[in-house]
């Protein structure tokens, strides 16, 4: 995996990702090649919502008529893709994860 390309931020988020989803077993292959892009979305995604929050969703425009309409700005549907994204991207790689052993589960799959 190749993290060059990189910015701090983007690191920073990927090394939580990568603590967060290890969790005391090894990431799989899939996982590996994954992480750095989800790493790069999550920052691109707080970067979004930070415009946004400045911003509004929306912005002002006058028509040739004179009239005022609102846009949606356009940052607003990249935010709404990237999650999205975000959200399939967690869905594949949560499908086979290793779910935690609790006291109950060793409780009642002792025979």
């Amino acid at each position: 995996m190749t993290t060059e390309h990189m910015t701090p931020a983007q690191l920073d988020v990927l090394s939580e990702l990568e603590q967060q989803l290890s969790a005391g077993r090894m990431l799989t292959h899939l996982e590996q090649l994954t992480l750095p892009d989800m790493a790069c979305m999550i920052d691109e995604m707080r970067t979004l919502q930070k415009f946004i929050n400045a911003n509004g969703t929306t912005y002002q425009v006058r028509g040739k008529s004179g009239d005022t309409y609102s846009r949606q700005r356009p940052e607003y549907q990249q935010l709404n893709d990237l999650r999205k994204e975000l959200r399939q991207m967690r869905k594949s790689l949560t499908m086979d994860a290793v779910q935690p052993v609790t006291e109950a589960d060793a409780f009642f799959t002792a025979a």
